[in-house]
């Protein structure tokens, strides 16, 4: 092979595994973000979601996250909240394309792995005011 050849051989290489990284990396952080702004607007504002780590199947298209975490989010006024635990959710889509561009994601199915439900009893105190 020679020297010219060996050189756009690499540059294609290179610029195809950069495209398929840059991909990756943008419907990650986009289905993450799609993910935390569906349970507030959905929720009015009340769930909090966490998640550990969000990864990408190309070839399923299926978005796996781990350690998701659901809270309620506390007020004065609350005396009770949930906290949710799931170990493992995993959901197929149909696009990437529509994820990047458009911003929303069409979901063929939901797999949820250890759903763990917990229930929070807020004790309601008293306020106390302090002056300075």
């Amino acid at each position: 092979m020679s020297r010219k050849r060996w050189i756009l051989f690499s540059l294609i290489t290179f610029t195809v595994v950069a495209f398929t990284t840059a991909v990756y990396l943008l419907s990650v952080y986009k289905g993450e973000l799609m993910l935390k702004k569906l349970v507030e607007t959905q929720s009015d504002g009340k769930l909090e979601l966490l998640t550990d780590k969000v990864t990408l199947d190309f070839g399923e298209l299926k978005f796996s996250v781990k350690n998701l975490q659901l809270n309620t989010l506390n007020d004065s006024s609350t005396t009770t909240g949930y906290r949710i635990k799931i170990n493992d959710v995993s959901f197929n889509v149909k696009s990437l394309v529509s994820i990047i561009t458009e911003g929303h994601f069409i979901v063929d199915s939901i797999l949820v792995v250890s759903p763990v439900v917990d229930v929070l009893k807020f004790k309601v105190g008293q306020a106390k005011h302090i002056s300075l």
